[in-house]
């Protein structure tokens, strides 16, 4: 992912350093909106794999206190340890669509449109 991030970057500001009309206003805008749509896409499948390793994790935690067995520890742990890289990824991911949006924004807004 972080690979398709600094790839469209990388095409973005090729564009836009270049002085061809062609890639210039609603082609580049397009394009760019186009990949958002793909990386919110992908942000909203991130989100609710987050939010069922999250409760899942929980759950078991849960069931680990109240059953009292120790050998449910293991569970617990992997679950968690599955859960925090999710969070740091998502937390890319968003961060990554609320740049992009500053950037489509920064588009629309400036005088070569």
């Amino acid at each position: 992912m972080l690979d398709f991030v600094r790839e469209q970057e990388k095409i973005l500001k090729e564009t836009l350093e270049s002085n061809s009309r062609e890639y210039r206003g609603e082609k580049i805008n397009t394009y760019f909106l186009r990949q958002i749509q793909f990386l919110q896409h992908e942000r909203l499948i991130h989100l609710l794999v987050t939010l069922f390793i999250g409760l899942y994790a929980l759950l078991s935690i849960f069931f680990s206190i109240f059953s009292g067995k120790i050998e449910f520890i293991i569970v617990d742990i992997l679950l968690v340890g599955l859960f925090i890289p999710y969070i740091f990824h998502y937390r890319r991911l968003e961060n990554t669509v609320q740049k992009w949006y500053g950037i489509i924004n920064n588009l629309n807004n400036s005088s070569f449109i």
